[in-house]
């Protein structure tokens, strides 16, 4: 892929197509887990997701909802 785009790594590729503005280039320190510690990491932080209703669109005074919603 890298040869088709005409750059030599992928560190070149990102270079040309991130601007220096946005990237940040800190080392992150991310946690070492098994797929089993994050699928159940990942669980736990659903489980504390609450469903919610959303009252978008139904008619309360004062609200004016644009057409293009």
């Amino acid at each position: 892929m890298l040869a088709t785009l005409g750059v030599d790594s992928l560190e070149a590729l990102i270079a040309a197509a991130v601007p220096q503005g946005i990237r940040d280039d800190a080392v992150l320190d991310l946690p070492g887990m098994s797929e089993d510690a994050a699928l159940a990491t990942l669980r736990d932080r659903a489980a504390r997701n609450r469903s919610v209703t959303s009252l978008l669109g139904l008619g309360y005074c004062g609200t004016v909802t644009p057409a293009v919603i």
